[in-house]
């Protein structure tokens, strides 16, 4: 069915109502859900045996080491939780609430697809951050429930597909709503910002920096719900290209410097003392050392969980600023306030999901192991239940409080390589850890300063 006759060279005095999009009821569904699967996922990595160690790095290893002495001087705020909670229980309600948000993200999308010819392009904006905010939380998820549906290959190709899905609405909605002609707080169709103009002199730089951040941050959402839901597609690719990994490690490691580094450590242990080569060698070992550090710190955050949880917050962050900005009185719809059936049924259905979570973590509780109870395993299990861990499958929420210097270390007791002892030996220094942790907090920083919109002002080219 083709769409009425566009008039997009005026703008109408008010946005027509659309309840289902830009409605109280709608936001605070999306938004209440989005936030409440999101702190279950920050819960369950708190604990060390939340998450599996293999997605983990040392940078994950050293923020959690932080936490916990944190612990020492502040308390800790989920000591309520020290009676242990089943996984069982954990991922069952990471399963529900990541369920939840691909159908939630994906049934926005098709509606405001299903109405392209009459939603607002104030409306298209809303329903591109709820859908967004749905994306986000899910890849959160996946961290969680990736082990629980390793062993069932059709579980995770439908949620795949439903991720592929919403990633396909987000990803091309983002260049809709940064595009020249598109104004969040229009009443015109969404079909006037079309065609899409990126290169315009109109657009300001700021949505320009925005438009390539957001397209990077989707890209990099997709890339990890892959790694957690099909690892073997990785496995594959390292088999395909396997020829060629030699040779890109030896490119790394020359453009890093960290081979000509080692090298040159190799012939400073080879030179006789007090000999002037031996300092040469220690010269060119300094110079190299401030790249190689940058290098290794910039590779540390790429594969870090904790920057992974680090980027969803944020983008959710200001996913939810920009609602609440577009719910401004000046520009939003006064028909869309309306608490009428459609927004009040959305609150509660999606409360249900968020209820049959809170009965998960009540059973859990109260199926806790008491003080004096035995936590091993009963002799009638089989002996496939006796080759699992008896802590980490059934004590998932189970405080350590014994905490050194070498909890951190992924591997402190393995054969390394010339490049893993690099490693091991600059966290051993407690000045490259600090230099880590000053990276987490300045990102920090200035990702708050970016959502309160001290970087993006509106300049003009």
């Amino acid at each position: 069915m083709a769409c009425p006759e566009l008039r997009c060279n005026w703008v109408p005095d008010t946005i027509d109502a659309n309840p289902d999009v830009g409605g109280y009821g709608i936001i605070i569904s999306f938004l209440s859900t989005a936030w409440w699967t999101l702190i279950v996922v920050l819960v369950t990595f708190h604990f060390s045996d939340s998450f599996p160690s293999d997605k983990k790095n040392d940078l994950d290893h050293d923020m959690v080491y932080c936490a916990r002495k944190l612990e020492k001087y502040v308390g800790h705020p989920l000591r309520f939780f020290e009676g242990q909670l089943s996984r069982e229980a954990v991922q069952k309600i990471t399963l529900t609430l990541s369920d939840q948000q691909l159908i939630t993200g994906t049934s926005i999308f098709i509606a405001i697809f299903a109405h392209m010819c009459d939603i607002s392009q104030y409306h298209f904006k809303i329903a591109y951050y709820l859908g967004a905010a749905s994306f986000l939380t899910h890849q959160a998820t996946v961290m969680i429930v990736s082990d629980l549906l390793k062993d069932f290959p059709l579980r995770r190709a439908w949620r795949m597909l439903w991720v592929m899905t919403i990633f396909a609405f987000v990803f091309l909605n983002n260049f809709v709503v940064y595009s020249a002609h598109f104004h969040d707080s229009s009443a015109l169709s969404v079909l006037c910002a079309f065609p899409l103009s990126l290169s315009s002199t109109t657009i300001y730089p700021s949505d320009k920096i925005v438009l390539i951040l957001t397209s990077i941050f989707w890209a990099w959402g997709l890339l990890a719900v892959v790694r957690d839901l099909f690892p073997e597609l990785l496995s594959c690719l390292r088999k395909l290209f396997r020829p060629l990994v030699p040779m890109l490690e030896k490119a790394f490691q020359i453009i890093s410097g960290q081979g000509i580094y080692l090298w040159a450590q190799e012939k400073e242990k080879a030179t006789e003392p007090q000999s002037a080569s031996k300092y040469m060698w220690r010269l060119l070992q300094a110079i190299l050392f401030p790249p190689i550090v940058l290098s290794f710190s910039f590779t540390q955050l790429v594969s870090s969980t904790v920057i992974d949880l680090f980027r969803i917050i944020t983008s959710l962050v200001a996913t939810s600023l920009g609602i609440s900005r577009s719910k401004t009185p000046a520009s939003a719809a006064d028909g869309d306030n309306v608490w009428n059936f459609g927004q009040i049924m959305s609150i509660f259905l999606l409360a249900l999901p968020l209820f049959q979570a809170l009965e998960l973590l009540y059973e859990g509780w109260q199926a806790r192991p008491r003080k004096g109870q035995d936590m091993d395993l009963d002799a009638d299990n089989s002996s496939a239940d006796l080759d699992q861990h008896t802590v980490s499958d059934r004590d998932v929420f189970q405080f350590s409080r014994v905490v050194n210097d070498e909890t951190f270390l992924e591997n402190p007791t393995s054969t390394a390589s010339s490049s893993d002892d690099l490693k091991e030996r600059l966290y051993s220094s407690l000045a490259f850890r600090f230099w880590m942790r000053f990276l987490v907090l300045a990102m920090t920083g200035v990702t708050c300063l970016v959502c309160n919109g001290l970087f993006l002002q509106t300049i003009v080219l």
